[in-house]
């Protein structure tokens, strides 16, 4: 348990973690590259700068907890793994704002109404992601794989889709003014 601990500049590089609370953590600049955080839950956690590259994310049981109230802007997910077989991650209404996923695999996810300005999913797997409502503003989506992503009524504005894959993809009512697809 890790309640309210400080872990300001820690070094965790490839540490595993199992049933971590990490509820009220301050986890600015915290490395956490190709860690295991297995059940983790961040609640009100402050994160800022945080690396969790090639990170691998899983909850067999439940969800991983992606609380709205967490700071999770600035994070680095490239390489990431989060996984929750059957379950849904949520990530509704959260600021992700400049948060970089590039290369990493998310599936059954909802990223509904969140705030995703400018971040980057380049070169990432998203299956069946929902994005409906979501602030996807300069977002980048260079040659990622798209599949069954629900981009309704999403703001695309200005968003980077060169070379992506987009399979039974749903962009209604997306508004998609001076995108680049091409």
């Amino acid at each position: 348990i890790m309640k309210g601990t400080n872990l300001f500049e820690t070094e965790l590089q490839g540490s595993v973690f199992r049933d971590a609370e990490f509820t009220g953590a301050i986890l600015k600049e915290t490395n956490f590259t190709e860690a295991y955080l297995i059940n983790a839950v961040f609640k009100r956690a402050k994160f800022e700068y945080t690396d969790m590259t090639g990170a691998i994310l899983n909850n067999a049981e439940g969800m991983v907890e992606f609380d709205r109230q967490v700071n999770w802007r600035t994070i680095n997910f490239t390489d990431a793994i989060i996984s929750t077989p059957d379950q849904v991650k949520e990530f509704k209404r959260v600021d992700l704002s400049k948060t970089f996923f590039s290369g990493s695999q998310l599936e059954q996810a909802s990223m509904k109404k969140a705030n995703l300005f400018d971040a980057d999913f380049s070169k990432a797997f998203l299956h069946q992601v929902d994005f409906s409502q979501s602030n996807l503003q300069q977002t980048n989506f260079n040659f990622a794989i798209l599949t069954e992503v629900v981009f309704e009524k999403a703001n695309l504005q200005k968003a980077k889709l060169m070379g992506a894959y987009c399979h039974k993809a749903n962009f209604t009512k997306a508004d998609l003014q001076k995108a680049v697809l091409d």
